[in-house]
């Protein structure tokens, strides 16, 4: 390679290395830190906790695309635009329940109180470069996923089931583009994500008291993921990043090495 293209070939790498030791590893651990682990009856108001178990039994839902009994659910939907590179998916809706539902572990059980997608209190935390997500969600997003219980899409040749063009339709998404293109129907994914009794979950969260239930957690994160699994993922992801460093260093040193 000639000078030029040593010198941007390692400050690129220096980027990502850069990009991955701050921004995925650093911000994930600085994330877990203020999140103490907890049995729930050791839970005290006021205080950032993480607790480890299962979804209770409750009074249940039905799920807004099947109508499937459960404690909680979540529908994402993506829409897909062009093909080959120029191909990209990004998100158009996120919608849950906000319904409280218990989660109990060996000791005890408490309500789980989800905040909206919107809210300043839920928590967007980063596992690895946006392009190494899947279908247009976040990082955040893929952690807190639940059980996939449906999956349907619009295009040329599929039409999505009436449940959920209605679904759609009360979330005032368009179904429909202005182009006559072969077809005016918006590629549209659409994806319903379920808890059900049993279900192992992971919350971080701001435990309150709470006029009915006494104590309830706030969920700033609802994860499938344990603690120890995202901390061992930002560490890897830290330690791609020091390896990214370092091979620039060396390829900035040969250059300069050529140049001088």
């Amino acid at each position: 390679m000639d000078d030029y293209t040593g010198i941007l070939a390692g400050l690129a790498l220096a980027g990502v290395g850069s990009y991955l030791l701050y921004f995925v590893m650093w911000n994930g651990i600085r994330f877990l830190l203020p999140y103490q682990p907890v049995e729930i009856a050791k839970a005290r108001v006021g205080n950032l906790i993480y607790v480890a178990g299962k979804v209770g039994e409750g009074t249940e839902i039905l799920s807004p695309i099947t109508k499937t009994p459960c404690m909680r659910w979540q529908v994402f939907v993506t829409e897909t635009r062009g093909s080959g590179k120029s191909k990209s998916t990004r998100k158009v809706l996120d919608r849950q329940s906000l319904q409280a539902f218990p989660v109990r572990d060996k000791t005890s059980t408490i309500q789980v109180l989800p905040v909206s997608s919107d809210s300043p209190e839920r928590v967007q935390t980063s596992v690895g470069p946006r392009s190494m997500t899947s279908g247009g969600l976040t990082s955040s997003d893929l952690l807190s996923l639940g059980t996939l219980n449906y999956q349907a899409s619009q295009n040329l040749f599929q039409n999505l089931t009436d449940p959920a063009i209605a679904f759609l339709e009360d979330c005032n998404v368009p179904l429909n583009t202005d182009s006559n293109w072969f077809s005016n129907k918006r590629p549209l994914t659409l994806y319903e994500y379920i808890w059900q009794t049993g279900t192992r979950v992971y919350i971080f969260g701001k435990a309150i008291g709470h006029d009915r239930y006494g104590q309830a957690l706030v969920a700033h994160l609802i994860s499938r993921d344990s603690r120890s699994c995202i901390a061992v993922s930002r560490i890897f992801w830290g330690i791609v990043g020091v390896f990214f460093i370092v091979q620039s260093l060396k390829i900035l040193y040969e250059t300069a090495q050529l140049l001088f």
